[in-house]
């Protein structure tokens, strides 16, 4: 047990916060989610409550939950690489997990993989919730919960191979996420014309971030609000000058279309839906996770990571959920429960509510929209779409019939879907053992178009039919 000292009515969530606890706040601490449930006992009386509801007075004892979790990383295999010495570190910073890759610079091999929950999380689940909490706050404490967790990180692998430097990282993730590593701030992505402070690569050293590293390098982004994570699923994935369509599935979509010789990109607002937040039995890739849902004789059968009892159900554990319940006359086509409770049990504890299909909605509506637009202009360039690789967690995971039952692969694409892993993480690697690969991420990040959806009547009525299931 430890023990912490706090200002007397002072927020609960934000001493907790302050004192390193990555406790989860989906809604940015304003009460809705019920994510930062804590038990606190206080005078012998025990209860549970939301930790941003709780005012600190006097003494109080608090047991945390561990709901939440990442996907376990994979190693990678032997990359081309420059031949330099030293060790590399490459960090994919997702708006909900954060991957990290120790490499070889010398051989290209895969030294160590760590993956963990980006402790951001606590100021709100999603991209759109962090930029409202920075307008207020600033983004100092993000910046600092976000360095520590890596120093950690690194200081846990130098006590593993009992080193004592890192030469380079070098950093990929959405725009946002890449302004507040560099303790950039954020407040314009929030109002038009959402000018970022900057789209190319940057280098620092790593004592100017306050990171166990030599230098450290920001790849490049296309715009606000696809970044550096799409430029580099296409290095990995060799997208470019195919007829092809990229899409990584988190909780910012970012959506590349290669076709015709031209690269057009794009970003759908998903949700963090697709990777357990925000949805009220919801959580990460941890051990107990429901990750698929199938119909066995006249009831379900569920698997969870490490068949490990159930205790939350994860993005690819929602959408077969989603289409389980579409096809057994648990929910009609608009989404609406066709039962009194509003809920489906997968399990002991674990159900789908009706808020929970609503946001699983949204979220697959916007992706396929942007999809439908996307391949609307392959065909306006007069190509056929021959690929849709699918990146990111829910993209790795996703039971591709399930996808196509609720909507959010187009039938076409049926026989043409590639699971690639995290892309955004393999291409960062990828640029950081060749000054060929870090160049060709350059010149794509330079050469997209952009498609702007806010705007688009064609997505708005796009994203209405999709809706339904």
């Amino acid at each position: 047990m430890r023990e912490i000292e706090a200002e007397e009515n002072s927020s609960l969530l934000k001493v907790l916060q302050k004192n390193g606890y990555e406790i989860s706040a989906s809604c940015g601490g304003f009460g809705k989610c019920g994510k930062c449930a804590v038990k606190l006992t206080k005078n012998g009386i025990s209860k549970t409550v939301k930790a941003c509801s709780v005012k600190v007075e006097g003494d109080i004892i608090v047991e945390l939950n561990d709901l939440y979790g990442a996907d376990k990383a994979y190693v990678l295999p032997p990359m081309e690489t420059d031949g330099k010495d030293g060790v590399g570190l490459a960090v994919d910073i997702g708006t909900t997990t954060l991957a990290f890759y120790f490499v070889s610079l010398k051989t290209g091999k895969t030294m160590a993989v760590y993956s963990a929950l980006n402790p951001q999380r606590s100021f709100g689940a999603d991209v759109i919730s962090r930029i409202s909490y920075a307008d207020e706050n600033g983004v100092e404490e993000m910046n600092k919960c976000l360095k520590t967790k890596i120093n950690d990180v690194i200081s846990d692998f130098f006590k593993r191979f009992s080193l004592n430097k890192t030469n380079v990282i070098f950093v990929t993730g959405n725009t946002v996420m890449l302004h507040i590593f560099a303790g950039e701030p954020i407040s314009s992505f929030g109002r038009y014309p959402f000018e970022p402070v900057f789209l190319k690569k940057r280098e620092y050293s790593g004592e100017a971030l306050g990171l166990a590293a030599e230098k450290v390098v920001c790849l490049p982004s296309f715009s606000s609000f696809v970044g550096a994570d799409i430029v580099c699923g296409a290095i990995a994935t060799d997208v470019i000058g195919k007829n092809a369509l990229l899409a990584d599935l988190g909780t910012n979509g970012e959506i590349l279309m290669s076709c015709g010789g031209k690269i057009y990109v794009t970003s759908v607002a998903a949700g963090p839906a697709f990777e357990g937040a925000d949805i009220e039995c919801g959580t990460g890739g941890v051990s107990g996770a429901i990750r698929s849902v199938r119909k066995k004789d006249d009831g379900i059968e569920i698997e969870t990571i490490d068949n490990a009892p159930a205790k939350g159900i994860c993005g690819a554990g929602l959408t077969d959920a989603a289409a389980y319940m579409a096809d057994n006359g648990i929910i009609d086509e608009t989404g609406a429960f066709l039962c009194d409770s509003g809920r489906f049990y997968l399990a002991e504890g674990v159900y789908v509510s009706a808020a929970d299909v609503r946001k699983f909605q949204l979220a697959k509506s916007a992706v396929r929209s942007g999809i439908d637009i996307m391949c609307g202009i392959a065909e306006n360039e007069g190509v056929k779409t021959e690929a849709l690789y699918l990146c990111g967690g829910l993209g790795t995971h996703i039971d591709v019939s399930s996808a196509l039952r609720v909507g959010l692969i187009p039938p076409a694409l049926k026989d043409k879907v590639i699971s690639c892993g995290n892309s955004a993480g393999i291409g960062a690697v990828m640029c950081m053992l060749s000054e060929k690969a870090l160049e060709k991420a350059e010149n794509i990040a330079k050469n997209g178009t952009i498609v702007e959806l806010a705007s688009n009547a064609e997505f708005m009525n796009l994203f209405m039919e999709n809706m339904t299931f």
